[in-house]
């Protein structure tokens, strides 16, 4: 299978500022590549840094040290060493993501939030709207909600609809955080169908799951954080 995700040496130290400058060194040598059409699922105690990689991948977080390289046809991207704008680029093409917590326009409609995604590639609107409502559907966020802006919605209704931002523009590259969490049973069997659909699509996977169930049913291979963890107890 073709790379679509590599990490080669990369390094993370955050710098405490509020506490002199203090140093502290969290990942060192993460390194791992991912195909298309693979998952890959990160483990780890709580505060190893399993989310900070997903950071780095997606530009949110600078990496210290090591190569961060997205496969686009013959284009090899380090988001490592882009500028601002060019990460920005690489989002809108390639990288798809799920963070622990839904940050929206205040008063944007629930649809709107969706579809915008689709929208700003060049997708007509309505069509856009017609398939975030499939999506949304197929989440069971009811179609009363989709008029109304996701910030006064409950935690598990706030992550179908990050899920369903990050799923509906078909990027090849997914980063999950802990995409089911706060979902019941049947939520969380729907997201994994929709993971599942991704990879057979040709998208590649890297997420963090602590859920074991889900992690089984989506994982085909799993990588502990804590062997690139830079202070290890």
């Amino acid at each position: 299978m073709a790379v679509a995700l590599e990490l080669d040496g990369v390094a993370k130290t955050f710098t405490l500022h509020l506490h002199g400058g203090t140093k502290l060194p969290v990942l060192r040598d993460v390194s791992f590549v991912v195909a298309r059409g693979e998952s890959l699922v990160l483990t780890g105690p709580s505060g190893c840094g399993k989310s900070s990689v997903l950071k780095m991948i997606f530009g949110t977080y600078r990496c210290d040290a090591g190569r961060i390289l997205v496969r686009e046809a013959d284009d090899v991207f380090d988001v490592a060493a882009a500028d601002p704008r060019e990460i920005l680029r690489l989002r809108a093409r390639n990288l798809g993501y799920v963070s622990q917590f839904l940050r929206v326009i205040p008063r944007l409609a629930t649809i709107d939030v969706v579809a915008e995604p689709l929208v700003a590639t060049g997708t007509d609107r309505d069509v856009a709207r017609a398939r975030a409502a499939g999506l949304l559907e197929r989440l069971n966020v009811p179609e009363r909600l989709w008029s109304l802006s996701p910030v006064s919605f409950s935690g598990g209704e706030q992550q179908r609809v990050n899920i369903a931002r990050a799923l509906l523009p078909e990027r090849p590259i997914l980063l999950l955080d802990e995409p089911t969490a706060a979902l019941d049973e049947t939520s969380r069997s729907i997201v994994a169908d929709l993971i599942k659909e991704a990879k057979r699509r040709g998208a590649a996977v890297v997420s963090v799951v602590h859920d074991q169930e889900v992690r089984a049913l989506i994982a085909d291979k799993i990588i502990d954080v804590m062997r690139f963890c830079a202070v290890r107890s």
